[in-house]
Formats: C-alpha cells, sequence, structure tokens
C-alpha cells in the first residue's frame, strides 16, 4: 500500500497556488496594456461595443479631416482674394498719380508699366490652386461634416474673374473700374468668410464627437490602474500563501515518513 501522507493538502495547495498564479499573469498585463479587456472572455458585450466604437471613431475622424482640408482650401481662396484686394489698392493708387496732371510724360509711363504689372499678377492669380485643385470657378461644393452624409457645408462658388473684370484694362482706358473689380472682390470675399465660419463650427463639433466617443471607450477598455495594483497585491498574497502551504506540506509529509521509517528500522 503507497504512503499518502500530506498529498491531499499539498495537492490542493499547488491548485491554489496555479490559480493565484494565472491570476497574477492575468493582472499583470493589464496593468502593463492599460487595457482591462486582454482576452475575448473578459467582457464579450464591452468587447462588441467597443469595437463599433473604434469604427466610428475612425469614421468621425475620417469627417474630421474632410472637413479640415476644406478650411485649408477655403483658407487659401481667402488668402488670395485679400491678396487680389491689395493690388487693386495699388493699382487705384498708380492711376490716381497717373491722372495728376503735373506728371511728366516719364512718370506717367512709368506709373503704367507698374500698374500693367500688378494687373497681369490680379490676372494671374485666377488660376491659383491647391493640391492640383484650382481655388476658383468650381461651382458649388458639397462638404460632407459627418459619417452618413447627413449634414454638409456648401462651399459657394467665387467666380473671381468675373470679380476682377472692371480691372483688366489700360490704366487710361475708359473701361478701367477699380472700385467695382474691389467690390467684386470684397463680395467673394464674404462668401469665404461665411464658407469658414460654417467648417469651424463643424469642425469643433466633430471634434467634440471625437472627444465623446475616446472617452466612452476608454470607460469600457481602461483599466482602473489603483483597483488593479490592488488585486495584483492581494493574489501575490495569496500565491505567497498557498505556496508556503505547499512547502508545509511536504515537510510535514517528510517529517512523518522519516519517523515511521525510523521505528521500522528499530523493530
Amino acid at each position: 500500500m503507497a504512503l499518502g501522507f500530506g498529498s491531499t493538502a499539498s495537492s490542493r495547495s499547488i491548485h491554489y497556488m496555479n490559480q493565484a498564479k494565472s491570476a497574477m499573469d492575468k493582472s499583470l498585463l493589464k496593468i502593463s496594456s492599460g487595457s482591462r479587456l486582454v482576452s475575448p472572455g473578459d467582457d464579450p458585450g464591452g468587447i462588441a461595443v467597443a469595437m463599433k466604437l473604434r469604427s466610428s471613431i475612425a469614421t468621425n475622424d475620417a469627417a474630421k479631416n474632410r472637413v479640415e482640408n476644406a478650411k485649408s482650401y477655403v483658407g487659401m481662396q481667402s488668402s488670395t482674394l485679400e491678396s487680389a484686394s491689395d493690388m487693386i489698392r495699388e493699382m487705384q493708387g498708380l492711376k490716381e498719380l497717373y491722372s495728376d496732371p503735373l506728371k511728366s510724360a516719364s512718370e506717367k509711363s512709368a506709373y503704367a508699366t507698374q500698374f500693367d504689372e500688378l494687373r497681369s499678377q490680379l490676372i494671374g492669380l485666377g488660376s491659383s490652386s491647391i493640391n492640383g485643385q484650382n481655388l476658383f470657378a468650381n461651382g458649388n461644393i458639397d462638404v460632407a461634416t459627418n459619417s452618413t452624409g447627413s449634414g454638409t457645408v456648401t462651399l459657394e462658388n467665387i467666380d473671381y474673374n468675373n470679380a476682377i473684370a472692371g480691372a483688366n484694362f489700360a490704366i487710361n482706358d475708359a473701361s478701367l473700374d477699380l472700385d467695382g473689380a474691389l467690390d467684386g472682390i470684397t463680395s467673394e470675399l464674404g462668401k469665404t468668410g461665411s464658407d469658414l465660419s460654417s467648417l469651424g463650427f463643424a469642425s469643433d463639433y466633430l471634434s467634440s464627437t471625437a472627444t465623446n466617443l475616446e472617452s466612452a471607450l476608454g470607460r469600457i477598455e481602461d483599466v482602473d490602474l489603483a483597483e488593479e495594483t490592488a488585486n495584483y497585491a492581494a493574489l501575490t498574497l495569496r500565491y505567497e500563501a498557498a505556496a508556503a502551504a505547499v512547502a508545509q506540506a511536504n515537510a510535514s509529509a517528510d517529517t512523518v515518513f522519516n519517523l515511521l521509517m525510523g521505528s521500522l528500522g528499530k523493530d
């Protein structure tokens, strides 16, 4: 008949020790990863919700990028129109100088040359582009401001060439209408200002949505480090206690075995 002194206590202690060690490893993984969902079995429902939230975050980020690109586009339009208005004002000054009866012919010729150079630059601005996309005469552009396409901001068509039409004449041409050209540019600037305002509101909304989605995901996935650290410490105590119990059970069995063997030797 086989001896089994202490075998039951030792086996149970080993079982509890292994359980504690497995739980310790899982707890340590949560602490190191920062996530409480380290395996599908931790919270199947939570993992499903987290996956949906991640999808929503991705589509929201795509919409945010789309709106930011539109803001860059409209911002470039606005900057170009402001440059055009500066040029027209300079052209107005040159026209006034040219009209001064006390100016010599050579001075007037110089003013006309500067005027033509500015006019050429002014016309050239009409072909400005960003990322290969012309800034003007593209018609109205609808920019989706959410993932479903239910929200849009319509960027108004900027007809640059029509706006500056009055400036496309020589300095001494009777058809020259710089005031009209400046009014036209100012009107187009108003459109870009309205577009930027609408895009700004859309961008703020998407940023707020992103924050809320990230917070919701964090509540599902993020581990409470203080709580999990305390849990790890408790598991460590359990493991050490089980290990001590195993050692004690084995020591007790060895003692009894030695006593029995010593008694048998005397007989």
